[in-house]
Parts: C-alpha cells; sequence; structure tokens
C-alpha cells in the first residue's frame, strides 16, 4: 500500500514539473531540426546548457518545492519526465546515456550556466531570497519587466481572444510564477531554438 502511495506521489511530481517544461520542449518537437539516425530527446541532451537546465531544475523543484530527499526518487522522476518526452527512455541504455552525459558535461561553461539560470527559475518561482542575487542579470530584470510593462497583459488578451485552452485562468496565475515562467523561455527555450533551428514564435 505504501510503495502504491509513494508511486503515485512521485507520478503527480513528475506531472506537474513536466507541465512547466513541456510547451517549449513541444515547440523544439514539433518545429526543430535533427539528424536522421538520432531523435530529440537524445539531440537536447547532447546540449551542455539544456542538459544541465533540465536536469538542475528537476531536482531544484524535487528538492526545495517538494522536500525530496532521496537522490533515488529524484532519479525516479527525472526518468518519469524522460519517458513523457520520449517513451524510449524507459529503457536501460538510453538512461544510462543521460547519466553519462550529465558526468561528462559537469564541468563545462555551458553546463554550469544551464545550472545557475535554473536556479534563477526556481528562486523566482519559490519566491524565494536567494534569487536577490540575479538582480542585475539582464534576463530577470526583462522578465519582469514583460510582467511590469504590460506585454504580459497584451499576450494574456490575444490568447484569451484566440480561445486558447485555459487562457481564462492565465490572469489568476501569481506574477512570480509568470514571471519564472518568461526566464524559462528566455533561457531554456532560447537555447532550444538556437540548437534545433526553428524560430520560437514565443520570445
Amino acid at each position: 500500500m505504501f510503495g502504491l502511495f509513494k508511486e503515485k506521489k512521485l507520478n503527480n511530481y513528475a506531472n506537474t514539473i513536466f507541465d512547466v517544461l513541456a510547451p517549449q520542449i513541444g515547440l523544439a518537437k514539433e518545429f526543430g531540426n535533427w539528424p536522421d539516425y538520432t531523435t530529440m530527446c537524445n539531440r537536447m541532451i547532447d546540449n551542455d546548457y539544456l542538459l544541465s537546465y533540465f536536469n538542475s531544475y528537476i531536482n531544484i523543484m524535487l528538492k526545495i518545492q517538494y522536500r525530496l530527499e532521496s537522490s533515488k526518487d529524484c532519479g525516479i522522476v527525472t526518468m518519469k519526465i524522460l519517458e513523457m518526452i520520449e517513451p524510449k527512455f524507459a529503457d536501460p541504455i538510453p538512461l544510462q546515456r543521460y547519466l553519462d552525459r550529465l558526468i561528462v558535461a559537469s564541468d563545462t561553461p555551458k553546463f554550469k550556466k544551464g545550472a545557475e539560470d535554473a536556479f534563477m527559475t526556481c528562486m523566482v518561482m519559490l519566491d524565494m531570497q536567494e534569487q536577490e542575487k540575479f538582480s542585475k542579470d539582464k534576463t530577470y530584470k526583462e522578465a519582469f519587466n514583460y510582467f511590469d510593462d504590460g506585454e504580459f497583459d497584451a499576450d494574456k488578451k490575444i490568447t484569451q481572444q484566440l480561445g486558447i485552452k485555459n487562457s481564462s485562468k492565465i490572469g489568476n496565475i501569481p506574477k512570480r510564477f509568470i514571471v519564472a515562467h518568461r526566464i524559462y523561455e528566455m533561457t531554456f527555450g532560447k537555447e532550444l531554438a538556437s540548437h534545433f533551428k526553428f524560430e520560437n514564435p514565443i520570445i
């Protein structure tokens, strides 16, 4: 019984986290370009920045938001999210490649930048005091201006006019979530567009 409860809890964490990551990843899957010999997700983890941001965002949210202390449980949630992107990651070989890439890329400048940007996103989303260290960061300031200068209100109105699903609920989203999501778009989303060579319509 406890095992079923734990599995359901981890599934819920995976679904909630993936809901945030899914829009930009979905754009890359739909409009992106990659060689025939590989897949979108494999191509994504070939990029040190994307790999780092993706892995860091998941683990920061699990440990701070959900207070998940077990590294094994964090790994299970990450695996579930990878499977949501590509079911083949349920197999051990693709998953091992993901783990190997984390080790190989961990000291590169792009990997460190991805981790830093993921940390900034999470600190804003969770309204943590640590976000103050980014107060002079260009992306941080632009994301807050996006909300404060009315650009978000204009985008919200467009989504409602187009009848986009759940657009009526956008006005109820707290500012910190909107700003954090904008940071996500301007960091992870921008790198996805560059890596997969497509024009991102959101940024």
